[in-house]
């Protein structure tokens, strides 16, 4: 449609008819294609849950996997399987695995291959599994996957060794509103007043414009707003700005750490919260967060973590786990953990009704 300006819009329910026409509004755009032909994230998961082909772990064998044919139709001969080794979410082998025949409903074994190893200790690896057409028609061409799952396999703990560090260690000093922490190569700075992480500079380069604080919401979905959650859940976005310092404390000093804790009030949800900063010889900083609720009754809690804002200069992304799409936690499948990356920008989901976007589970890592 175009406005009264002649510029061009997608329009969607209330845009049609007279003002006061009955409407389920940007509901009536709920489909799994957008209408600029985009696809919603959603797809992705479709495809899997509908997948025909069901691969599942033999619990009394470590290396076999089934494979069922839910076709009604189509023996499982008319497709190539193949497997692909990840290790820390990074690809480290692959191959095409041997031919399978099995008739619509039958089930047949596929054997991991044995020249695999999964035995280095500390690293996690993942076997996923594919099926791919072998003669293409229609709109599916040959080469095209239609079925996939991912599997983790056994982890072996590894002992880790105490890290000597670098540089000639840590200097802290103790003023009167703030805690200067300086090593090689990075400056930190925490703020007693406001019980922050105020600066964080790296190579003379400042990473942090606003400083890591403890939030507990997040912008309501469609179904968010069904419910009426903004104002079921309003005491925990009230919670996440509005806190009051009770305590700033430096718990140790030394040239190999530096331990920082802020304890904060939050009346709005009669709770208390602590922050633990542990800052090494590296420049790494450990930080663990704990909420300590009240005895009041409280609504369901939307989110917890940190909210943060870094240099906008830092444009690119790269992430440990569930991707490289949009996934929640009730729509995951189809994300196969590994190693991704791309602009921060391209994470956007533009929905036709602004919202909570592009979220990413699972994740072990990410910078």
């Amino acid at each position: 449609m175009t406005d009264d300006e002649g510029n061009e819009f997608w329009a969607y329910g209330g845009d049609y008819g007279p003002e006061g026409t009955p409407s389920d509004y940007n509901f009536c755009a709920n489909g799994l294609i957008n209408a600029d032909r985009t696809i919603h994230p959603g797809l992705h998961e479709v495809k899997k849950v509908y997948q025909s082909i069901i691969f599942t772990r033999d619990t009394s064998l470590q290396n076999k996997i089934n494979v069922y044919n839910e076709y009604n139709f189509t023996n499982l001969d008319e497709f190539d399987f193949f497997y692909s080794i990840f290790a820390d979410g990074r690809y480290a082998s692959g191959g095409d695995l041997p031919a399978i025949t099995a008739a619509p409903g039958e089930t047949a074994s596929i054997d991991m291959p044995q020249n695999e190893a999964f035995t280095e200790p500390g690293i996690e690896y993942f076997f996923n599994i594919y099926a791919r057409i072998k003669s293409g028609s229609g709109m599916l061409p040959t080469g095209y996957v239609v079925a996939s799952e991912q599997f983790e396999m056994p982890f072996a703990e590894l002992t880790e060794m105490t890290r000597p560090g670098k540089g000639p260690g840590l200097k802290t000093t103790d003023l009167d509103n703030e805690v200067k922490i300086a090593g090689e190569g990075f400056y930190i700075s925490f703020n007693k007043n406001e019980g922050t992480l105020d600066s964080y500079a790296y190579n003379y380069k400042d990473l942090i414009v606003k400083a890591p604080v403890p939030y507990f919401w997040r912008e309501p979905t469609d179904n968010d707003h069904g419910f009426r959650m903004t104002k079921h859940m309003k005491p925990w976005k009230a919670a996440s700005t509005n806190r009051e310092l009770t305590d700033f404390r430096l718990i140790r000093a030394d040239t190999r750490l530096v331990e920082v804790e802020a304890e904060f009030n939050m009346p709005d949800i009669f709770s208390t919260c602590t922050i633990n900063y542990k800052v090494d010889m590296d420049g790494e900083i450990t930080i663990k967060t704990t909420l300590h609720p009240g005895d009041s009754a409280l609504p369901d809690m939307p989110r917890f973590g940190l909210y943060m804002e870094m240099n906008g200069s830092f444009e690119n992304l790269k992430w440990y786990g569930r991707g490289p799409f949009e996934n929640y936690c009730d729509r995951k499948t189809a994300a196969f953990i590994g190693q991704y990356g791309g602009k921060v920008a391209d994470q956007h989901v533009s929905y036709i009704r602004p919202q909570e976007n592009g979220n990413k589970c699972d994740v072990r890592w990410m910078k």
